[in-house]
């Protein structure tokens, strides 16, 4: 089970991610983890389009998990410099 509508971009990204859920604006939660599965920041969403700013970031592949209790998908992205 994932969000339907979920568009994540620009991926690779080298500042802001923007995260579009479509029609859901349900309170999400968006967490993103480095290729070793640890946590590097979390943030909660109550709208249908997010930013989060990964410019603080190293360059390398992150996953980043977003929830709202349901649903549950996980998308990976890359950051550049």
């Amino acid at each position: 089970a994932g969000f339907a509508d979920l568009i994540v971009y620009p991926n690779p990204t080298n500042g802001v991610l923007n995260i579009n859920f479509g029609t859901s604006s349900d309170k999400k939660v968006i967490s993103i983890f480095d290729a070793q599965g640890k946590l590097i920041k979390s943030e909660i969403v109550t709208t249908n389009l997010a930013q989060i700013n990964v410019s603080d970031l190293a360059e390398g592949t992150y996953f980043m998990k977003i929830t709202n209790g349901s649903q549950l998908t996980v998308k990976r992205i890359t950051v550049v410099n």
